[in-house]
């Protein structure tokens, strides 16, 4: 299979996690289920990562203030409404992370089959990749079940979340897989 464009194999991604998206469970009672669908807020909060949005709040912002943006959104990520930042946290939170395991698998193996990991092949063991773990959020107050526990039996406790990151490189290459 032939590498598609860059455009194309983004897309193409985008449907991938838009297909999975709609398999998770809504936790809501049915009689929420017709506000906003929990596909839009898994959506929106890919597009917040993917555009690279500084905070929910500027995303929440731009979608009301901005009418091409909301276009494009909905276009692109097939949202049909947009919940407003605090709402998307409110819709996203309590989401189990074993239902985003599937994506990262599905994802991987359609970038895999297109042939787009080829050129990070390191000899012919496979893949160079490192792993770095860092800090992405911490406070006194706000925490949740998933939630990591600093002094846990203070008055004090510290609750912060960690993030392991992970990419392919090869020497000699700089460009990224997609």
């Amino acid at each position: 299979m032939a590498p598609p464009n860059k455009k194309a194999l983004a897309e193409r991604l985008i449907e991938i996690v838009s297909k999975e998206a709609k398999k998770i469970p809504d936790f809501r009672p049915k009689n929420n289920h017709d506000k906003i669908l929990l596909h839009d807020a898994i959506m929106c909060g890919l597009a917040v990562i993917h555009l690279k949005y500084p905070s929910l709040l500027q995303f929440d912002r731009d979608c009301v203030e901005n009418a091409d943006k909301l276009h494009n959104l909905k276009s692109l990520y097939g949202v049909q409404k947009v919940p407003s930042d605090s709402y998307l946290r409110d819709l996203l939170d309590p989401i189990e992370t074993r239902y985003f395991r599937k994506f990262f698998t599905k994802l991987f193996a359609y970038v895999q089959r297109s042939g787009r990991l080829k050129q990070f092949q390191y000899f012919d063991e496979g893949y160079l990749a490192p792993i770095d773990g860092t800090g992405h959020f911490s406070s006194g107050t706000i925490n949740c079940h998933e939630c990591c526990v600093k002094k846990p039996e203070s008055k004090n406790p510290q609750y912060y979340h960690q993030l392991l990151g992970c990419c392919l490189v090869k020497p000699g290459e700089k460009k990224s897989c997609l």
